[in-house]
């Protein structure tokens, strides 16, 4: 059974897409929404700029789900999204694992970005990509 739906935000669209997606999905499976945010520690800029976008990012998407009248909780982390998704998943106690196929820096000639291709290998929980 589908308790809690994980959904990875980065902040591009189809990170927003992903989160309605998941609306959808808790709404029908009378589920808890999960948001995360892995704040790159590949990222040059300061700490206090990154800790902020991240919050904006995170705030916004919980305005969304309050506003379908769900239940949510938040999650933001420094680290490797490549890696730490993983203890996140493990953390939220997530069975399902939302997100786009691509993340901010956008579309490239493969099907599936980095990121998403490594939550799938990685990750023992279905994971749903949205496009």
């Amino acid at each position: 059974m589908i308790k809690h739906i994980l959904v990875a935000l980065d902040g591009s669209k189809l990170s927003l897409k992903a989160l309605d997606e998941a609306i959808e999905l808790a709404k029908q499976l009378d589920a808890k929404i999960v948001l995360t945010h892995i704040m790159d520690q590949q990222d040059t800029h300061e700490y206090e700029l990154i800790e902020q976008h991240a919050q904006n990012i995170v705030d916004d998407a919980k305005k969304i789900v309050s506003n379908a009248n769900l239940e949510c909780e938040s999650m933001i982390l420094y680290g490797s999204p490549m890696f730490d998704i993983e203890k996140i998943v493990r953390k939220s106690e997530a069975d399902l694992v939302v997100m786009g196929t691509h993340g901010i820096k956008g579309r490239d000639s493969r099907a599936i970005g980095s990121l998403a291709s490594a939550t799938i290998k990685n990750i023992k929980k279905p994971v749903m990509l949205v496009k």
